[in-house]
């Protein structure tokens, strides 16, 4: 029998850079013209992850992280519409 682990996909936040297995963050997509969480991870189009702090979504933000991993041009006003959506996933 083979015990080899499992491998897992590691990710790194746009905000602060950490790297991790991708289940420790939020995944955002760019879809239908705005930022949305994927929660099943299954939603079309790129990614890009996120951890459940809000310095990361500040730093991001800061970084126009959004725009560079996404290669959308997210405006300023998606980005406030999204803050207030990314506080209910915050612990």
């Amino acid at each position: 029998m083979n015990d080899m682990k499992k491998s897992t996909k590691q990710r790194s936040c746009v905000g602060c850079r950490k790297k991790a297995d991708k289940s420790e963050f939020l995944r955002i997509v760019f879809f239908d013209k705005k930022l949305v969480v994927d929660t099943e991870q299954k939603l079309d189009g790129r990614g890009c992850y996120l951890c459940l702090k809000k310095d990361c979504l500040t730093m991001a933000i800061k970084r126009n992280a959004f725009n560079y991993r996404l290669k959308q041009k997210v405006s300023k006003e998606e980005l406030a519409r999204f803050r207030d959506q990314f506080e209910k996933y915050l612990p």
